[in-house]
């Protein structure tokens, strides 16, 4: 061990002694080997990250359903709203759920979700292929009452991890109350809410760029839809999604593995 990393453990021990290092996700003790999450957490991080999706909606697919990494709808263009690329973190479960909701409250975890879907977003596309990336939109109320627009922020420490630019391409003309604070909205209502409170930013430039939209939660994706149809009313060239994680009715489910179509694919 050389001095300088000895003095670097040994300020991170005293510092624990006056502030202990805790879990990310569950609050627990952590010790100096461990990171951001304690080995439990850590280890449940990894079973909703693993889960096969298709890159082009979202949705979780087992992996013998996906062809060319496209779920049977898309493959066969009957998705509604498809992307041309979608990226995500994981499922909207355990210790991820734990730290969305953590960031959703304050901003003490973002640079380790922005590693997260940093990571996510370099496994599945090259992020040199997008010229910019924009977040969902907040009502200019929500973000003072926060005080941040977690969002941005979350996009800004994703882009971090590889270049690129994040600008606001996006205005959201009155305040939507967010779909997870409310239950039992289907997705007809969420969609019929949020159709057209979305407009292009004054003075952004839209026409033939390839932009990827970033969110944090895609439930039935309305949200995204909403944000990809005003961007490609502009001129966009392309529209891609980056999200943490996809809620809902995303798990495989697996009907007829030999005929490679799963019970939500053909009652979608």
């Amino acid at each position: 061990m050389t001095a300088l990393a000895g003095l670097s453990r040994a300020a991170a021990a005293i510092g624990d002694l006056v502030l202990p290092r805790v879990c990310a996700a569950c609050d627990h003790s952590i010790g100096l080997s461990e990171r951001d999450l304690c080995a439990a957490c850590a280890a449940e991080l990894t079973a909703v990250i693993d889960v096969p999706y298709c890159r082009h909606c979202g949705e979780s697919r087992g992996p013998h359903l996906l062809h060319d990494a496209r779920c049977t709808r898309c493959a066969t263009g009957l998705t509604k709203g498809r992307f041309h690329s979608f990226v995500r973190v994981g499922s909207y479960a355990g210790p991820l759920k734990a730290l969305i909701l953590r960031f959703k409250r304050s901003f003490t975890v973002d640079h380790f979700l922005g590693s997260l879907l940093a990571k996510a977003i370099q496994g599945a596309m090259s992020p040199a292929t997008i010229d910019c990336w924009t977040p969902i939109p907040s009502h200019w109320t929500r973000k003072w009452q926060l005080g941040y627009q977690p969002t941005a922020l979350l996009a800004r420490s994703a882009v971090a991890h590889f270049g690129g630019v994040v600008e606001p391409l996006l205005v959201m003309r009155k305040e939507v109350r967010p779909f997870h604070e409310r239950s039992g909205i289907s997705a007809a209502q969420r969609a019929k809410e949020i159709d057209g409170v979305m407009v292009i930013g004054r003075g952004s430039r839209i026409a033939g760029r390839h932009i990827c939209i970033v969110d944090d939660v895609m439930t039935t994706g309305a949200t995204l839809r909403e944000a990809a149809k005003t961007l490609k009313s502009a001129g966009a060239a392309s529209v891609s999604a980056a999200v943490l994680a996809r809620a809902g009715r995303g798990e495989p489910v697996v009907l007829n593995a030999s005929a490679g179509v799963d019970r939500q694919e053909r009652n979608a």
